[in-house]
């Protein structure tokens, strides 16, 4: 069962970029945010992903992370790769929008909260709590 306070959000988006970051802005300043990006032949990898966001559900709310998907048919490649066309990229998105780091599998939240927690604005909330 899903907490309340989770939330997992499916996009689908056919302009691509411009949508998302129209869609992104609402959450400027309140959450950070893991944006998958996933083919279908990534689905599995979703799966993956959205099973570690729940049971780390309660250091996800500390740190007001979201997780949104974003389905799309195709998905670039790194310029400097030599490897074939990603099915799953994830950007975790800061509070200020930016991207702050690029996974190309899925990730245990420990990792990913190691990075938001040396974030400057993560260091302040948590002197404040």
């Amino acid at each position: 069962m899903i907490n309340s306070y989770i939330l997992i959000l499916i996009c689908t988006f056919a302009n691509g970029g411009d949508s998302l970051r129209t869609d992104l802005d609402q959450y400027k300043w309140k959450n950070r945010i893991l944006v998958v990006f996933v083919t279908a032949e990534g689905s599995k990898h979703w799966t993956e992903q959205k099973n570690l966001f729940v049971k780390q559900a309660d250091g996800a709310k500390s740190r007001d992370l979201l997780l949104l998907k974003n389905h799309r048919n195709k998905l670039k490649k790194p310029s400097n790769s030599n490897e074939k066309e990603p099915t799953f990229v994830m950007h975790l998105v800061g509070k200020d929008g930016s991207i702050k780091k690029v996974y190309t599998k899925p990730q245990s939240l420990n990792k990913v909260f190691d990075v938001i927690d040396a974030m400057p604005m993560r260091q302040q909330e948590m002197k404040k709590n």
